[in-house]
């Protein structure tokens, strides 16, 4: 099968949006995936739907909060499929609010998946990351809210923004091992936690245009990211 010369790669994240995206073009590209999300049945009918004759494609419940059952996740996916070549961290929650009104669950949610997700994931394959040696990589998909401070999103863009250190500092702690670790920060896509602030035409308007009064940039080329556009950098990065 073409899947076994490409290697296996984790999508945490992998059930919607951006991760989905994800799944699908590497599964058509012939690589073994395992689609890992708290969503199981989203993640088991994407499975499904991918799989074919030249793809292998599984799906794993992974709560990214929970060290144990990371570790526990990922040992299943090894057993089943064998030696992880290639993650893809692409798991995240977007909690709004100012710094001084935030819920204290809200910020501390938004670190849990956003950083200590990658960490937790990042740990239980270092091993693995370190044995296959040149050729595998990390793709984090962080935010362009990890550069740009952003009004109501006190918790989110630090978040992101300690995503993508943390990713910096394993590109350099595993560069000797022949380790790619490489960085994706979307701006605005149509993505569910896109529609989960306001899907109006008002606000998709204002992402265009930006606002000079929430000290948002705008849109210079008048459209909003598609999934499939950050999907397909993913990919390109488990190439090169």
């Amino acid at each position: 099968m073409a899947s076994e010369n490409k290697g296996l790669v984790l999508v945490v994240g992998g059930a919607r949006g951006i991760g989905a995206q994800v799944s699908s073009l590497l599964a058509g590209k012939g690589y073994i995936v395992a689609i890992a999300d708290k969503e199981e049945e989203v993640a088991r009918d994407l499975a499904a739907k991918l799989a074919n004759e030249n793809s292998k494609v599984g799906s794993y419940r992974m709560d990214v909060t929970s060290k144990t059952e990371v570790e526990a996740v990922v040992s299943q996916i090894e057993q089943d499929y064998g030696t992880i070549s290639h993650l893809v961290y692409s798991a995240g929650v977007l909690r709004m609010g100012n710094l001084h009104s935030i819920s204290i669950d809200a910020w501390e949610e938004s670190f849990a998946v956003n950083v200590s997700g990658l960490f937790y994931v990042v740990r239980a394959l270092s091993s693995s990351f370190m044995k296959t040696g040149r050729g595998a990589s990390v793709v984090t998909i962080a935010s362009n809210a990890a550069k740009l401070p952003r009004m109501n999103m006190g918790a989110y863009a630090p978040s992101k923004a300690a995503a993508a250190m943390a990713t910096k500092c394993l590109g350099l702690e595993l560069a000797a091992y022949g380790v790619r670790c490489n960085i994706i920060n979307p701006g605005s896509t149509k993505t569910q936690m896109l529609e989960s602030m306001d899907g109006s035409d008002e606000f998709i308007d204002e992402l265009l245009s930006g606002s000079l009064k929430q000290f948002k940039t705008g849109i210079p080329l008048q459209k909003l990211g598609e999934p499939n556009d950050i999907a397909e950098l993913a990919v390109f990065y488990y190439q090169i």
